[in-house]
């Protein structure tokens, strides 16, 4: 009877463990939501928008770093947990089963669990580091754009220089022009 109690209790934490994966799941298919809506806004424009995008961004990552620590200790002790169990097969003969675990056996239900973890570890892994590669290249992105940016108004901030040093000497040899013909007809 203790064996059978140290089951269900096992079987109770794992099994919250995979609603904790299936909700960490569904928290970045909506921050990839999110990430499309903000990084496919333009990226070009004046410094002042670059940096609010900038801003958003930092925002936006720092939601992920602050996620990192749930999802990768769910992650480790799911994976812990499926290493310690026996192998699963690929899943296909549990379809012939008709969903309703209460006529599982202790060892069919054990099964199920490790495969249902093994699906949710390897969709959450995934869709995880695909959050994280996809908020990578938008920072990428923003700063090659951001540098651009800086550097084109460098550009005109030199050819307004050079005009402005242009039109001053021009002037100043007109003034010098001017001023000597007024001299030497005294």
């Amino acid at each position: 009877m203790a064996v059978k109690n140290r089951l269900e209790s096992n079987s109770e934490h794992w099994n919250a463990l995979l609603l904790s994966l299936r909700e960490l799941t569904e928290w970045v298919i909506r921050k990839d939501t999110e990430l499309s809506s903000l990084g496919h806004s333009p990226v070009r424009g004046d410094a002042a928008s670059l940096l609010k995008q900038l801003d958003d961004h930092k925002a936006f990552r720092r939601q992920l770093e602050d996620k990192r620590p749930v999802v990768e200790s769910n992650l480790l002790s799911c994976r812990q947990y499926v290493a310690s169990e026996p192998p699963v097969s690929d899943g296909s003969d549990s379809e012939a089963l008709d969903g309703d675990s209460r006529y599982l056996s202790a060892e069919e239900q054990s099964r199920e669990l490790t495969r249902s973890i093994l699906r949710e570890v390897g969709k959450l892994s995934e869709q995880w580091n695909s959050l994280i590669d996809r908020s990578d290249h938008w920072k990428h992105r923003l700063d090659e754009y951001m540098t651009e940016s800086y550097e084109e108004e460098e550009r005109k901030k030199r050819y307004i220089f050079c005009e402005v040093v242009f039109i001053s000497k021009n002037t100043h040899e007109s003034q010098y022009k001017v001023m000597s013909g007024a001299y030497h007809k005294l």
